[in-house]
């Protein structure tokens, strides 16, 4: 068992090569004499004549895939994270989809999978590696995390899930994931694995035993956890810091933190909190599983910007005071009712490219914070219903995302990095970095998408544009 470094980081994120793929391209359209700013502004698609060419990548690197996801989620526990692959997905895990790989120790490992363990299903391998590793650096648990290499083999992830827990003296999960999902479907699967294998029964260990407050006691008043946290749609800690203060400054406690800068401990008691706030999609089936499960209320994010997360924070407040909680909707309709009867004091029209609770929280701010009401969303990524509206898309490609971005439907276009050379010359851009789509290029940046530091960012881009054009 090996542990990954940056020297052995595969270079799987690299964006796939024209030449690499069968077909005609015409470069006749993208002539070297043509000048430098229209050069970049003429996409591939343009060039390509290939069926079905819109299901490739030709700007935007590959997305985070479903192990990241998963591995996300895990990292910051304490666990022992085994990656079963020849650690190509390890490595392309550690070395673009965790920033946080290299600014923390960590215990993720690969089986590094080989041609003879493929052809002859040597398992015994695996375990016996396994319980070497896990003898060394003491996880409090172990996480066996799929490739496409074993998804091809057939690999039974829960029967050896089994087999090493029997060997070893803490829990194991599976995650059969295969590489070939985006990491929303592994994030999702890591909460709810994680939640009913080792969360859920410490807490009701820990409940037992009397080493947890009572729901009614002083310690657990105005408490809130946050859902749905981890570098691939929330960046840096940050953002989280920045969220924390706010809920602090607004006279609430901050429980636990699903999945960065918490422990197993700190989960276990969140089951006790006053309200989960879900931050990303991926945490959606988690806050419905803590509502089923403990009666907990959750909401979806509207953290950015300063009025709109007064309100947010108000209506929690109100709910909280009136003993109303339980009665609270997701998408905290009394604000909503608020920014919808808001009077319009702009015309713009607003498109977000992110997550879809992400941009949710987004458009918020865009219509509590500066008036603007038409506000659309659009996401690489899967969609929930409860959040949907009228002109929002879910599951686009990057041929669609390029076509929107490039056209002029929208004034103000917020979105990773980059997809800022192929927004039309006259629309504002506002940059909100999302890993799971740039991946390691983005992990330098700061820009958050919540509190003041969001609403301060749109209101430099807005002025600055007018200011220049005034000119």
């Amino acid at each position: 068992m090996s542990e990954t470094t940056t020297n052995n980081a595969a270079m799987n994120n690299i964006p796939t090569s024209n030449a690499a793929i069968s077909g005609t391209i015409d470069l006749a359209t993208t002539p070297e004499s043509a000048p430098r700013e229209e050069r970049s502004r003429i996409t591939t698609w343009d060039t390509i004549k290939l069926p079905n060419a819109e299901h490739f990548h030709f700007v935007l690197p590959t997305f985070a895939g479903d192990y990241s996801g998963a591995a996300s989620v895990l990292f910051d526990l304490g666990g022992t994270i085994i990656f079963h692959d020849p650690a190509g997905c390890t490595s392309n895990f550690v070395g673009y989809d965790e920033p946080r790989s290299y600014a923390h120790a960590s215990r993720v490992f690969t089986s590094g999978l080989d041609d003879m363990q493929a052809l002859f299903g040597k398992d015994e391998m695996l375990i016996s590696a396994a319980c070497k590793t896990q003898g060394r650096v003491r996880g409090d648990f172990v996480a066996l995390v799929g490739s496409p290499n074993p998804m091809i083999l057939g690999t039974d992830f829960k029967a050896l899930a089994r087999e090493l827990e029997q060997k070893i003296d803490v829990p194991v999960i599976a995650f059969p994931t295969t590489g070939t999902r985006t990491y929303e479907h592994g994030a999702m699967l890591a909460y709810k694995q994680l939640a009913t294998h080792i969360i859920f029964p410490r807490a009701d260990a820990l409940h037992a035993n009397g080493s947890l407050p009572d729901t009614a006691s002083e310690q657990r008043k105005r408490t809130v956890n946050l859902l749905g946290a981890i570098p691939l749609d929330v960046n840096q800690y940050h953002s989280i810091d920045v969220i924390k203060q706010g809920i602090e400054a607004r006279g609430w406690k901050l429980g636990a933190c699903w999945c960065m800068g918490s422990t197993l401990d700190d989960l276990a008691q969140s089951v006790y909190a006053s309200c989960n706030i879900v931050l990303s999609y991926s945490a959606l089936p988690l806050a419905r599983l803590m509502k089923q499960r403990y009666g907990i209320p959750y909401v979806w994010a509207q953290c950015s910007g300063k009025q709109s997360f007064d309100q947010f924070m108000d209506v929690l407040t109100q709910h909280y005071e009136q003993n109303t909680l339980a009665a609270l909707q997701p998408l905290c309709e009394e604000q909503s009712a608020c920014m919808d009867h808001a009077q319009q004091s702009s015309s713009l029209k607003v498109l977000i490219i992110a997550d879809q609770v992400v941009a949710h929280s987004m458009r918020c701010s865009f219509r509590s914070d500066f008036g603007i009401t038409s506000c659309d969303s659009a996401t690489f990524f899967s969609t929930d219903a409860e959040g949907m509206q009228k002109h929002d898309i879910g599951h686009i490609c990057e041929k669609d995302a390029i076509d929107i971005v490039s056209s002029h439907r929208y004034d103000v276009i917020v979105g990773d990095g980059l997809l800022r050379p192929y927004c039309n010359k006259d629309a504002h851009f506002i940059e909100v970095p999302h890993l799971a789509v740039s991946g390691r290029l983005s992990w330098s940046k700061t820009q958050c998408p919540y509190g003041d530091s969001f609403s301060q960012e749109v209101s430099r881009v807005l002025e600055g544009s007018s200011r220049g054009r005034s000119k």
